[in-house]
């Protein structure tokens, strides 16, 4: 069960990156899944969708019907590699399974200074550029430690 105060700490994590990318269009949260659980089957068993929560418009599976539906450019803003997947396999079938998918960018930001971005066309060509995500050295030092998925779609 969530604290009274879980809420409002996501719904603050959730204004600091919108605010961060004035060009987010949408916010999903999986704050209960772990890393390495399969992206396809997160939050399928789980019946809060966190749409309560002031910003954010589902979890996992509502991204992933979103990602199925849509016909934009996807763009996905993680706030560390763990926050999308520990396992690189996991991420290609993402890739190849969302065609909408373009780019998957990681929140460095805070950590070291910078965003590393993958693209999905080089993500297919070199999937070895996914090991950065298996190589979990520990947890970012955040006030929340959860899932946020931030879409930008073109």
């Amino acid at each position: 069960m969530m604290s009274t105060t879980f809420p409002a700490i996501l719904s603050k994590r959730i204004s600091l990156s919108a605010h961060r990318s004035h060009q987010v269009t949408d916010i999903y949260v999986s704050p209960s899944s772990r890393s390495n659980t399969p992206i396809a089957s997160r939050d399928s068993t789980n019946e809060q969708d966190f749409t309560d929560i002031s910003g954010c418009v589902g979890n996992t599976q509502a991204l992933l019907k979103y990602l199925s539906s849509t016909t934009k450019l996807v763009y996905i803003v993680i706030v560390d590699y763990a926050a999308l997947s520990t396992d690189s396999d996991d991420i290609l079938r993402l890739i190849r399974n969302y065609k909408s998918l373009e780019y998957i960018v990681v929140d460095r930001f805070q950590d070291i200074g910078k965003y590393e971005v993958y693209k999905r066309n080089q993500i297919l060509e070199t999937p070895e550029q996914l090991a950065a995500f298996g190589c979990r050295q520990g947890f970012p030092h955040r006030s929340v430690q959860n899932k946020l998925y931030v879409v930008n779609d073109e």
